[in-house]
């Protein structure tokens, strides 16, 4: 799984721009809720436009017209700062097209025309994202034909469904789903790292994590189990910042399903200025902190992380064999 979204242009145009206005706020809230998550690309087909200014929403009116209205409105700020936080990226790559992605086509049962946003979406197997103007944009899962085109020159049909995001009900609905493939993701720990921002954008990492993931030489099991916790502690910094709760505990960090056992240090570590000396890390910002809470992991492994209550933020510093007591 990717953290990306495809966007289905197919779905306009709406009939009216009040439609279309009415439709924005919905469609604004799925883009923020799904940016939470991780999904916090778009995928657009860029022979449409590559920055969803010049998307036509409904006869003469397109994105640029809502955003010039609106970003003079005090009301809709928040709608505005997300829309602007929006970020696109093309449908298909040089790459795709190296792996015969032009053998690839996805067109709706009724229909002889390949649609790009639908073969995107099957061909990365992303979700969609539509403006729920008619049937079938206003449904999920959409039944698609995708077609490959063998090497004997036949067409092989074969009929498959597509996750349509056409409000926030439907994105709330597959959250589970999207997360669990989410833990299911195999990879060294560099790339862990590299993806960080993709795969825990709620975490600031910081201290001897780049080091230590850069060259993890522990089992793929262990990286595993510090994958699902980071993506655990990552939902939880997320769920803090919407205000769930008002500071960090152990107590609502299992609440929120964290399996393994959480702690503080030990009065003796606390009281011994040599061993508070090892769990002392820099903030990005460059102050030191005792990062004392730890998250006991399989194999001897520890997380150790700061929760930061003035800006509800959690940062990571270091994940490894259990540092010195003596």
């Amino acid at each position: 799984m990717s953290n990306a979204l495809i966007f289905n242009h197919h779905a306009l145009l709406f009939d009216s721009i009040e439609l279309a206005e009415g439709a924005m706020p919905e469609f604004l809230r799925v883009c923020l809720t799904a940016s939470r998550m991780g999904l916090n690309l778009i995928r657009v087909d860029d022979s449409i436009d590559k920055k969803l200014f010049n998307i036509q929403l409904a006869p003469a009116y397109f994105w640029r017209d809502w955003y010039n209205k609106h970003s003079k409105l005090p009301a809709s700020r928040e709608l505005v700062q997300v829309f602007r936080s929006i970020q696109t990226k093309p449908l298909f790559t040089t790459d795709d097209f190296d792996h015969d992605l032009e053998l690839f086509d996805v067109r709706l049962p009724h229909s002889k025309e390949s649609q790009t946003a639908l073969t995107a979406s099957a061909w990365h197997q992303l979700p969609l994202i539509s403006f729920p103007t008619r049937n079938p944009w206003d449904h999920s899962p959409i039944d698609v034909i995708v077609e490959k085109l063998v090497e004997s020159g036949e067409l092989t049909p074969e009929q498959k469904s597509l996750t349509n995001i056409h409000s926030i009900h439907i994105l709330n609905s597959i959250r589970q789903q999207l997360q669990a493939e989410r833990k299911q993701i195999q990879c060294s720990g560099k790339i862990l790292y590299q993806k960080r921002e993709e795969f825990f954008p709620f975490l600031e990492f910081c201290g001897k994590t780049e080091m230590q993931l850069d060259s993890w030489s522990g089992s793929s099991s262990s990286l595993q189990q510090v994958q699902s916790t980071l993506l655990l502690l990552s939902e939880f910094v997320r769920n803090w910042q919407d205000g769930e709760f008002t500071d960090y505990s152990h107590e609502k960090l299992r609440e929120s399903g964290l399996s393994q056992e959480v702690s503080g240090e030990s009065s003796t570590v606390r009281n011994n200025p040599k061993l508070r000396r090892h769990r002392h890390f820099y903030l990005p910002n460059g102050t030191k902190e005792f990062f004392q809470n730890h998250i006991k992991l399989s194999h001897g492994i520890r997380l150790h992380f700061f929760p930061d209550s003035s800006d509800k933020k959690v940062y990571v510093a270091y994940i490894g064999k259990h540092l010195p007591l003596q």
